[in-house]
This record gives structure tokens, C-alpha cells and sequence, in this order.
């Protein structure tokens, strides 16, 4: 092999490492919220609000409570929709209790600071050790050696 292929194969390899540590680098500066309302189920979340009076169900009252814990969940809502204005980068995800973010590490830590959600670690783990962990055979060279 002569010098200009070693060097080729030498500059593929820086090139290839930077690529990656570029990649965890942005991975790393990303963090996701779990950000849970107080609102479930209609039917439930209204059963859950009665108030009863001498055996009864008091229906202002209990609409009071329900209208209460509407109102906290729109203002978890309101508050998310005023902190993020219109950030690009932000991902969005639905879960079956919960909304996660997924965002730059200062967004979701002014967001957790609010005291709205709190930080999803497990994903951060699975991706980080993921990433720091998986090569290909073209990142590194076979035949460095020769």
C-alpha cells in the first residue's frame, strides 16, 4: 500500500469519528420531558370530582371541582405554549398518560424548572449507551496495520 492510500484510509477514519462524536454530541445536548396532565378519562375525572351532601350528589359542586381540574391541566397547556415560542428542533410525542418533548437540554430544563413535567432518563441512557457502543467495519480501517 502507498503513502497516498494510507492516507485516504487514515482521513476516512478521522472523518468517520468526527461524524460520530458530531452525532453524540447533538444526542447528548437533546433531553426529554414527561410532561403529565391531571385529566384522564372524561367519565371518570368527573365521577372522581363528586361531592356529596348528605348522601347526595351535589351537581354545582361537583361541575365546580371538574371545571377545576380542566382548568389545571390547560394551565400546564398554557404554560408549555408560552415557553417554548415557536422553538424549531422541538419533537412531540403522545403517550397514553403522558406527552414527552423531545428538545435541547436548555429548553427541557427551563420547562422542568416551571415545574410542569419531569426528565424521561430512560431514554437518554438506551440512546447514549446505544450510540457510544455501535461501529461499523467502515469506520475502522482493517488494514491500518499493513
Amino acid at each position: 500500500m502507498n503513502v497516498k492510500d494510507e492516507l485516504f484510509l487514515i482521513l476516512t477514519y478521522i472523518y468517520n469519528l468526527y461524524k460520530k462524536l458530531f452525532q453524540l454530541e447533538i444526542l447528548m445536548d437533546n433531553k426529554t420531558i414527561n410532561i403529565t396532565l391531571p385529566y384522564y378519562k372524561q367519565g371518570d375525572d368527573f365521577k372522581n370530582s363528586s361531592v356529596y351532601v348528605n348522601g347526595s350528589v351535589d351537581l354545582i359542586a361537583t361541575i365546580q371541582n371538574h371545571i377545576m381540574l380542566l382548568n389545571s391541566s390547560i394551565t400546564v397547556l398554557e404554560t408549555l405554549k408560552n415557553n417554548i415560542n415557536n422553538v424549531n428542533g422541538i419533537s412531540m410525542s403522545g403517550q397514553s398518560h403522558y406527552i414527552t418533548l423531545t428538545a435541547q437540554s436548555d429548553i427541557i430544563t427551563s420547562l422542568i424548572n416551571l415545574g410542569i413535567g419531569s426528565l424521561d432518563t430512560s431514554d437518554l441512557a438506551s440512546s447514549t449507551h446505544s450510540s457510544s457502543t455501535t461501529s461499523s467495519s467502515d469506520d475502522f480501517p482493517s488494514d491500518l496495520d499493513d
